[in-house]
């Protein structure tokens, strides 16, 4: 018989934001047109326009219901019958993966996971 062992993951609330203006790194990274005045924009408008602002904000909520990144699926913990107990109680790294797209969509860090 092939037996699965369950485990109980007790973690933090939390909630993380941050905020970043990507127009610097796009530019590191060669995407330069978007941000010259002079740049032909007449796909997106008739008017001559030009960006200067280019803002991410990404934020995680993890509390009783489940865990929330920004407008992503909503994951809820279920209750099990655990074998193995493992709580959060210390500085702690995450990861939020998605494996349809192979991509990795949240990385962040609690600092205090004690603290409220």
């Amino acid at each position: 018989m092939n037996f699965k062992k369950t485990r109980e993951v007790l973690l933090p609330k939390f909630k993380l934001e941050k905020n970043y203006n990507l127009v610097e790194a796009l530019k590191s990274m060669g995407v330069t047109a978007l941000f010259d005045k002079d740049s032909n924009m007449t796909g997106i408008s008739d008017h001559r326009i030009t960006i200067d602002l280019f803002k991410h904000q990404g934020t995680i909520t993890v509390n009783e219901e489940g865990t929330q990144a920004a407008a992503m699926t909503t994951v809820g913990f279920m209750p099990l019958t655990t074998q193995v107990r493992f709580t959060v109680d210390r500085p702690f790294l995450f990861l939020i993966y998605e494996h349809r797209t192979s991509c990795l969509l949240f990385m962040g860090r609690v600092a205090n996971p004690t603290k409220s």
